[in-house]
């Protein structure tokens, strides 16, 4: 009688293969030299392999491309059970990662998009900034990006695939709050030669200042760095006062007029805040050695909106039955009477905020 050892069990493990087409393998068999084994691959996805010799203890498959395969391997002697087991083999490709090239804009959001991993890879944002910095959605190649203050961050776009090294790219961006130019200037004292003004600064997001007055455009009176400027005048005419603010690479300037006479100053602002914080809510010229001043708002319809004869009395962004008027922009008409019955007029565009 002859009797055959029963091939209870074959095992190959799941494999990982990075960036690779071929594959090898070899298993031990049992010393009868009765066995016969058969390599097979199950279904055809990604692609049909070639198995080099199916019948052979040693595997060899060629022409693997991304993707996951599926195998079977069966042993048997002719008279026992066969033995069978199945496995994996999961081809990767080099993860690749590309967040492009950085850039610095006045804003403190950013739309930020990195390549798309393609297989089984995933890709995710890395950032050391967790304070100032949120990002949408940190498992996503586009996504947005919001910090709470201006400044230059490093972003890191990950991709990995369980099998290759991951791949790393980084970028650097600038964000930096858009400056926003106002002045607000203010009458300090004044005689019959001299008037001095203040400037002041009520500007947001604007780390740098830059003041100039002038009388015309060819002639600067005043160049000035600080935050808020003084100027004492010393001779009549229409001025120009112009603020230009910076943070890094972003720009806002604005500018108004004022009008000096001997004795006698007038200013006009372009805008006002009519939300009840106390700073600029009214609306009105202001200047001294004024015998009367006649003032009328007109919507851009050209329908007067407010009118008053009180030096001490402005507008401040009500209409008829107390209704807010509209954020937007009106004409201001402002009649003066200085002490010495000079007549003047001004008018202009004021632009209202509403917050």
């Amino acid at each position: 009688m002859i009797v055959y050892e029963l091939n209870t069990s074959v095992s190959v493990s799941d494999t990982g293969l990075c960036d690779a087409s071929s594959f090898s393998y070899s298993i031990p068999l049992p010393a009868t030299g009765e066995d016969n084994l058969l390599w097979s691959q199950i279904g055809v996805f990604p692609s049909s392999v070639i198995i080099a010799d199916a019948q052979s203890e040693n595997l060899l498959i060629n022409n693997l491309i991304e993707g996951i395969y599926s195998f079977s391997l069966s042993v048997e002697d002719g008279i026992c059970p066969s033995a069978k087991d199945t496995f994996s083999i999961t081809v990767s490709n080099l993860p690749i990662a590309d967040v492009g090239i950085g850039d610095t804009i006045c804003s403190l959001s950013y739309d930020l998009s990195a390549n798309e991993p393609s297989g089984t890879a995933k890709g995710y944002w890395i950032y050391s900034d967790l304070f100032n910095l949120n990002i949408e959605d940190s498992l996503s190649h586009i996504t947005s990006l919001t910090a709470s203050e201006s400044g230059f961050y490093s972003l890191y776009w990950a991709v990995e695939n369980g099998v290759c090294p991951t791949a790393v790219d980084s970028i650097q961006i600038g964000l930096f709050a858009q400056p926003i130019a106002s002045i607000v200037p203010e009458p300090i004292s004044q005689n019959t030669l001299l008037s001095q003004i203040n400037f002041y600064n009520t500007s947001i997001n604007n780390p740098e200042n830059y003041w100039v007055l002038s009388l015309d455009e060819d002639s600067i009176i005043m160049l000035d760095t600080a935050f808020h400027s003084t100027h004492m005048f010393e001779n009549e005419g229409e001025y120009t006062i112009k603020l230009i603010t910076q943070n890094h690479i972003c720009l806002d300037s604005t500018s108004q007029q004022l009008f000096i006479e001997l004795g006698t100053s007038f200013y006009v602002p372009n805008s006002f805040t009519p939300n009840g914080d106390g700073n600029n809510d009214v609306f009105m010229g202001v200047g001294t050695e004024l015998k009367s001043v006649f003032t009328t708002i007109y919507n851009r319809w050209g329908d007067r909106v407010f009118f008053t004869n009180i030096k001490e009395e402005g507008w401040d962004g009500m209409i008829r039955n107390k209704k807010e008027a509209s954020q937007g922009v009106y004409i201001y008409k402002i009649e003066v009477v200085t002490n010495n019955s000079k007549a003047r007029l001004y008018m202009g565009p004021v632009i209202l905020i509403r917050d």
